[in-house]
């Protein structure tokens, strides 16, 4: 992510010119290769950069490299550094996400690092939420991915309740002016807003029927066009899912091999003569399904932080030992001193 780019020749060009630019700049600094996949204008004026490829990203990451290319791009442009998303599901609302203690209190009650939450937000406007609520979303910007990927693996302790958590994914943009897609408010070409409550021409925040609902974009009543089940939603939902491929892992993906398999939701029926997936997440879509869609002991494969004792089956609470490397991981298909009968391979 780059930052303090306002005023420079970068930040009046869009698409394919900026691309094209700050692929000139790296040439010149000594880039070979293939250079940048995208380059997209934030909302917060940042320009957030993806390399091609490991040697383009290993290359900018040195630290005279990376200077040398914010010099170029502008005197005041500075990287930030890169943070990852995830959402821990129905959390308690004695949680301010403003609170700097909050956080290092889930640090510590997690076992993480003092720092490792950069920022908390929750998912959906407080001035949204239904009377008597008592949880709600909470998303969290996490500075490592190993600490994430922890997270997703093994939940989270809030306000001294487990949590489910899982990784944010890539979505189609939407503009807060006209409801359309693929561009922000701020590069919108409509000369009226519409309101994404009752597709009257107003701003949202002004709409004198709030508790109307109409959508803008597959013109039917019923729900807005923030609603994440409209129609229309739903189908830029899979094609942003075709472009990005990373949308289908259950992990952020690292050096890790086990950081690159697929979400169970991706995942066909197996057998234990599979390829090993892990199975201790649970699905995406139904955060409090814990109980009725916890897998069996003979379903289980030997690798990271999928193996639970036996003692532990019913045990919501249970976070396995991330020390333990897979290869001396227990089988529990082989039998043992503490698990004399063995499960059958073919169960």
């Amino acid at each position: 992510m780059l930052e303090g780019a306002a005023g420079s020749k970068v930040s009046r060009l869009v698409g394919p010119e900026l691309k094209k630019e700050l692929e000139r700049i790296l040439e010149n600094l000594g880039l070979e290769g293939r250079k940048i996949r995208s380059a997209i204008p934030q909302k917060n004026k940042g320009i957030l950069i993806e390399m091609e490829n490991d040697h383009a990203a290993t290359w900018i990451n040195e630290a005279d490299n990376r200077e040398a290319f914010c010099r170029a791009v502008g005197p005041n442009v500075a990287v930030k550094s890169r943070t990852y998303s995830i959402i821990a599901y129905n959390t308690p609302l004695n949680v301010d996400p403003d609170n700097q203690q909050h956080r290092e209190e889930i640090c510590e009650v997690n076992h993480l690092e003092e720092n490792a939450i950069v920022a908390m937000r929750w998912a959906k406007p407080i001035q949204r939420r239904s009377p008597g609520q008592k949880t709600a979303h909470l998303i969290l910007s996490v500075a490592d991915a190993n600490i994430a990927n922890r997270a997703i693996a093994n939940g989270l302790t809030i306000c001294s309740r487990r949590v489910y958590v899982d990784k944010i994914r890539k979505e189609p943009t939407r503009c807060l002016k006209c409801q359309g897609w693929n561009h922000f408010a701020a590069e919108c070409t409509s000369e009226t807003d519409k309101c994404s409550n009752c597709t009257e021409e107003h701003r949202t925040v002004n709409c004198p029927n709030p508790h109307r609902r109409a959508c803008v974009l597959c013109k039917s009543d019923g729900h807005g066009s923030w609603s994440r089940e409209c129609p229309t939603f739903l189908k830029k939902v899979e094609e942003c899912n075709r472009r990005n491929p990373e949308n289908a892992l259950q992990f952020i993906p690292t050096t890790e091999p086990w950081t690159w398999t697929t979400h169970p939701e991706e995942q066909q029926p197996r057998t234990a003569a599979d390829t090993y997936q892990p199975t201790h997440s649970l699905p995406r879509g139904d955060p409090l399904a814990r109980n009725k869609n916890r897998l069996g002991p003979a379903e289980r494969l030997p690798g990271w932080d999928t193996y639970i004792p036996p003692e532990s089956w019913n045990q919501d609470n249970y976070v396995s030992d991330w020390s333990i490397p897979p290869q001396q991981q227990p089988n529990p298909t082989q039998a043992t001193s503490s698990n004399p009968n063995p499960i059958p391979s073919n169960a």
